[in-house]
């Protein structure tokens, strides 16, 4: 009795035992769970660390990478500490996150030499940063861009406020190095013209001039490079005219041996004269230079009308180079509504100069009269019909001019002049036009192919000028 007594105690405390085993087993878990194992700061690594002795170009491209032994990488942080001698430029020391692991740099250099530190550190995915980042010292160089604007001993010496200058910029690291140009009017450099280093062309308007003309005024124009260094000025100095009426009148008659072009001068200024209105004038030979300079397009846009003359010119020996450069900018004018009046013995047919296959469309030619294997005929004093339905009278050509061009207009086209049958041989049986008026797009333009400044044997020929003129005006 007393031996079971004491096997029954001694059961009582071997599971006794067991429960304090079991209760020590459960509260040593949960004294493990509340444990806390501190996370590993992640390292940084750069491909070139602490300072680099030699001077290299201010373009940069630096490669980095971290390790983080529990866990992993996701990003990093860099930022730039600039040089302070360069007071211009980037100046932000703020860090920038970023997954990249190598990048390139174009660090601003505009002394010569400039000294900057770079420091980078590693992210883990606790957010962790590297507590020790890599950092860098770098002294770099950059040689100074130069631009230069073409053919500026070429360039007009007098425009209206519209101006078109092209330049060259170049760079002793690449000339693909240059970042933007800036191009300002007078001392206005604090609003100057961003223009992207693929243009090498700056385009000014009447907005660009803020109302200053008739007087002096200075193109500038720098380029800068992608290490932030500033090239020389260039500049060009020129004479601003205030344009003047609705009308502009292109003088493009020029001299030549034995032959003033003053006789046609007179007569088309003199004819606006009678008109009564006010015009400009763009005198090709005294003003033109460059003639891409005046930059045509927003000079015509100025304008309700563009007279352009040189009609009796010979165009088998001089033509109209002027007329082929302008014929773009010309057409988008008369897209856009303006109206043209175009007195030229040389703009279409055998030397001709619109060679635009669209030119016949806007003119509203059907045809051109072809003799043999040439479309220019001698026009020897003819007597030139005006269309009566639009009030024009008949004109009379005072002595012989070569290159005059006979047409057919087209169904919408209004004839306005036209030769007779027989003017120009037994062949011809019907009305051969030297004048048509055609709508075309919003505007419209009326080509005139006979001398009108040389046809005043009946002593009409301002007052026919003048009612071709209000046909267009109105």
């Amino acid at each position: 009795m007393v031996n079971e007594m004491r096997i029954g105690h001694m059961t009582r405390i071997a599971a006794l035992f067991v429960v304090a085993g079991v209760l020590a087993v459960l509260a040593g878990c949960a004294q493990k769970e509340d444990l806390t194992i501190q996370n590993l700061a992640p390292e940084t690594y750069l491909a070139i660390a602490d300072s680099v002795r030699n001077v290299t170009v201010y373009t940069q491209t630096l490669t980095w990478w971290g390790d983080d032994k529990d866990g992993e990488v996701i990003a990093f942080e860099y930022r730039w500490f600039i040089d302070p001698q360069e007071t211009g430029c980037r100046t932000d020391t703020l860090w920038v996150r970023t997954e990249e692991k190598t990048m390139t740099f174009n660090l601003p250099v505009t002394h010569g030499t400039s000294v900057h530190r770079f420091e980078v550190r590693a992210i883990d995915d606790d957010e962790q940063h590297d507590p020790t980042s890599c950092k860098l010292r770098l002294p770099v160089s950059n040689s100074r861009p130069e631009v230069m604007i073409w053919d500026l001993a070429a360039l007009p010496d007098t425009t209206y406020p519209s101006f078109l200058a092209k330049w060259h910029g170049s760079d002793p690291e690449g000339d693909n190095t240059i970042a933007k140009y800036l191009v300002w009017l007078d001392g206005g450099r604090q609003t100057a013209k961003e223009i992207s280093p693929s243009d090498t062309l700056v385009s000014l308007g009447t907005e660009d001039f803020g109302g200053r003309c008739d007087t002096l005024r200075t193109l500038n124009l720098v380029a800068i490079d992608s290490g932030c260094d500033t090239s020389a000025v260039a500049s060009y100095t020129w004479y601003v005219k205030e344009p003047t009426g609705s009308i502009l009148l292109v003088d493009d008659l020029s001299s030549r041996a034995g032959v003033s072009e003053a006789p046609g001068d007179r007569f088309y200024r003199t004819g606006l004269d009678d008109c009564d209105t006010t015009y400009s004038v763009l005198d090709l030979q005294k003003y033109g230079g460059l003639l891409y300079a005046h930059n045509l397009a927003k000079l015509f846009s100025m304008f309700d009308l563009v007279i352009w003359y040189n009609d009796w010119n010979d165009p088998g020996k001089l033509g109209s180079p002027n007329l082929t450069f302008a014929e773009s900018d010309l057409r988008s004018f008369v897209e856009g509504g303006g109206s043209l009046l175009l007195v030229s013995l040389a703009a279409i047919g055998s030397a001709g100069a619109l060679k635009d296959s669209l030119w016949p469309q806007v003119l509203g030619i059907d045809s051109v009269y072809v003799r043999g294997s040439s479309t220019n005929f001698d026009c020897m004093k003819w007597t030139i019909q005006g269309n009566t339905a639009q009030d024009l009278d008949s004109l009379k050509v005072q002595s012989i001019f070569p290159g005059v061009e006979c047409m057919l207009p087209d169904s919408a086209a209004t004839p306005l002049y036209y030769i007779p049958p027989g003017t120009v041989g037994k062949s011809q049986t019907e009305n051969y036009y030297v004048g048509i008026l055609n709508q075309w797009s919003a505007g419209e333009v009326a080509l005139l192919t006979f001398p009108l400044s040389r046809s005043d044997q009946y002593g009409n020929a301002r007052r026919e000028y003048c009612k071709i003129v209000n046909l267009l005006l109105h």
